[in-house]
Parts: structure tokens; C-alpha cells; sequence
């Protein structure tokens, strides 16, 4: 009878331990969803900084996978390409290069990221218009350690510096006629 007598006193105690564990364990994913939330508005934050910096930017900008094909463009790389978002998406921007340069790009470019290395080139791109773009193109590799995620890169619209040079070459050359 001692023995049951016992065991009677010990149940507030064993339903107040219980009541205990189950709050702490509501407390736990209370506190884990308030860090979830935070986590949350803080990635939405950094996205809208994204996308506020791509939209005032003066650059082209495009990210790849790490097998250098095309994930995202900004609308300065569209307005400067020619080409949508969804036509560059994998391979498609070669589609708007140049076609004498088409060839030595797309190579280039995917030797370059074979090799895990940053890019740097200069080219043309041709839009639906016929208007002729020349670029100067820039790509370096996103990386986690030692594990490649893909690449960034910016493309700026070098067509009126490419116009001034050859007008520049010509008056050269002329003057160069006028001396000789």
C-alpha cells in the first residue's frame, strides 16, 4: 500500500514534467519559426536588392550554371543583345552574336569554362534589326570553396568607343596620305 501510496504522490510530479516537456517543445518550433520568418524576410530583402542593383545598372548582366549555360539576363543585357531572357536561356545567346563571330565565342567560351577559368573578350553581337553591338564581355567564376556554382558576368556596350577608334584610324590614315 506504501508502494501505490508513493506512486500517487509522484503523478502531479510526472504531469508537471510532462507539462514542461511539451512546452519547451512548443517553445522550440516557436523559436524556429520566428527564425525561419526572419531568415525568409531577409532573403526577400537581398533578392529585392538584386534585382533594384541589375535594374539600375548601366551593364549587361548574365549568371550561368557551372557548365556556362545561361540562367538569368538582366534587361540591360537584353536591350544590348537584342535577344529575351527566355532566347538566352542555355545556349540561345550565341543565336545573337555576330555570325563571323559566333564560332570563336561559343569555343572560347566554353573552353574557358571547362578550364575553371574567368573570361574576358571582346565581340559583336547582332540584333534582330540588323544593328551591330560591339561588347566587351566579362564572366568570373561563382564559387563555394572549391566547388564551382557557375558564373557572373557583365557585358558593356563599347560601340561608340569601336566608332570613335575607326574614325580615329581613318583620320590617321588619311593624314598618313596627305604626308607621304
Amino acid at each position: 500500500l506504501t508502494d501505490v501510496a508513493e506512486e500517487i504522490d509522484k503523478l502531479p510530479r510526472r504531469h508537471t514534467d510532462l507539462l514542461n516537456l511539451f512546452q519547451d517543445i512548443k517553445n522550440k518550433q516557436d523559436e524556429e519559426q520566428y527564425e525561419r520568418k526572419l531568415a525568409d524576410e531577409a532573403l526577400r530583402a537581398s533578392e529585392s536588392r538584386f534585382r533594384a542593383m541589375n535594374d539600375a545598372s548601366p551593364f549587361g548582366i548574365f549568371l550561368t550554371d557551372s557548365e556556362g549555360n545561361c540562367l538569368y539576363t538582366n534587361r540591360r543585357y537584353q536591350q544590348i543583345t537584342g535577344i529575351s531572357l527566355e532566347e538566352a536561356l542555355g545556349s540561345g545567346w550565341s543565336k545573337a552574336l555576330h555570325r563571323d563571330d559566333r564560332e570563336r565565342v561559343f569555343t572560347d567560351w566554353y573552353e574557358t569554362v571547362k578550364a575553371h577559368k574567368s573570361y574576358d573578350d571582346v565581340r559583336r553581337y547582332q540584333r534582330p534589326d540588323n544593328e551591330i553591338v560591339w561588347t566587351h564581355v566579362r564572366a568570373v567564376e561563382i564559387r563555394d570553396g572549391d566547388e564551382l556554382h557557375g558564373y557572373v558576368g557583365t557585358v558593356e556596350d563599347i560601340t561608340e568607343r569601336k566608332s570613335a577608334e575607326e574614325a580615329l584610324a581613318k583620320e590617321r590614315n588619311l593624314l598618313r596620305t596627305v604626308i607621304d
